[in-house]
């Protein structure tokens, strides 16, 4: 344990996974109750692309990941209003086209290194004092939005219909959801991966589903066993020498079923 505090990249990747944990979690909790799940896999995977064009244009990553991210909402969501196809199946064809676009232009680029895996599962150890600053400041607009918006934005989450009815503005809060996903997304790509972002979202909310009496105790609690899976990941991850965000992850899926077992009890 002593040895951890020794290297300044772990002490930046704890700070990373932690700033990932404040908000990953929030962002699930709203995601399981609007039963959009998948729509998180779709955005993470859009964010291969992203990233694949943001280096190629020598754009900023995290900003592009974002507008790629905003873009895949937007198509999912003209969709879904006028295709007689079924929602997830606009989410399966974009989510995986998306994915294989990005590894494609990867693949073809030449005179830019770009590391796949990197990108598909996290790097979370090669996380920089920029990247730090990105991570925090996410936190700080996407919890800030949801602290000044909560109401709104739970009324439209429960129930649209009486959103509507209660003067709430369901188009400019459906894009301010989606525009904060996308950051999120943007900046937890590094730190997990396309692959396993959803799943760090996904599911802490979901191990506080069942015993949750209100919103507000499901996100406090889903934000405490984040923090809790991103912490002990981090630290088993340099313990037993294994990939750091696949730890992270078994960690996060270890309360899944810890809690799938006390409810049973």
């Amino acid at each position: 344990m002593v040895d951890f505090f020794l290297y300044d990249f772990m002490g930046r990747a704890l700070l990373a996974a932690m700033g990932m944990g404040f908000i990953s979690a929030v962002m699930g909790c709203f995601l399981v109750w609007r039963r959009m799940a998948f729509f998180g896999d779709a955005m993470a995977h859009a964010a291969v692309l992203g990233v694949a064009l943001g280096v190629i244009l020598e754009v900023n990553t995290y900003l592009f990941i974002a507008v790629i991210c905003l873009m895949t909402a937007v198509i999912i969501g003209a969709a879904q209003q006028r295709s007689s196809i079924p929602i997830d199946t606009w989410l399966a064809a974009i989510s995986y086209t998306s994915l294989a676009l990005g590894i494609i232009l990867i693949a073809k680029t030449k005179g830019i290194r770009i590391d796949p895996e990197a990108i598909l599962f996290g790097d979370i150890l090669s996380v920089s004092r920029q990247d730090l600053a990105w991570i925090y400041g996410v936190v700080v607009v996407v919890w800030g939005f949801i602290l000044v918006r909560w109401q709104p934005l739970l009324l439209l989450t429960l129930d649209e219909e009486l959103a509507v009815t209660a003067g709430v503005n369901v188009t400019s809060m459906r894009l301010a959801f989606t525009i904060c996903l996308a950051i999120v997304t943007a900046v937890g790509i590094k730190a997990s991966g396309a692959l396993l972002l959803p799943a760090l979202m996904i599911l802490p909310a979901a191990s506080m589903a069942r015993f949750a009496r209100s919103p507000e105790v499901m996100v406090a609690g889903a934000t405490v066993i984040s923090l809790l899976s991103v912490t002990l990941g981090i630290l088993g991850s340099f313990h037993f020498d294994t990939p750091s965000g696949p730890t992270i992850i078994v960690t996060a899926c270890g309360f899944f079923l810890l809690s799938s077992m006390l409810r049973r009890s």
